[in-house]
């Protein structure tokens, strides 16, 4: 069995090509994760955007103060 530089390469590349062939068939323990999956998905990413921004101008707009209005813009309360 060679033991020099061409053997390392050798195993080097077999490597690799065992990674590329995981990857091709999905198989990957990095891709097993619920996590992994959605940080590759934009079509995931995309809907949890919307309602982070809705959660988050919803919570703005309850917090504000309501700005009465001009005198005279309103008819007087009968």
């Amino acid at each position: 069995m060679r033991t020099g530089p061409v053997a390392q390469r050798m195993g080097a590349k077999q490597l690799v090509l065992d990674e590329l062939e995981q990857l091709a068939a999905d198989v990957n323990p990095r891709n097993k994760t619920l996590l992994a999956r959605f940080a590759q998905c934009p079509q995931l990413q995309q809907p949890v955007l919307i309602v982070s921004r809705a959660v988050d101008a919803e919570r703005r707009a309850y917090s504000a103060t309501p700005l009465a209005p001009p005198p005279g813009w309103l008819p007087p309360l009968a």
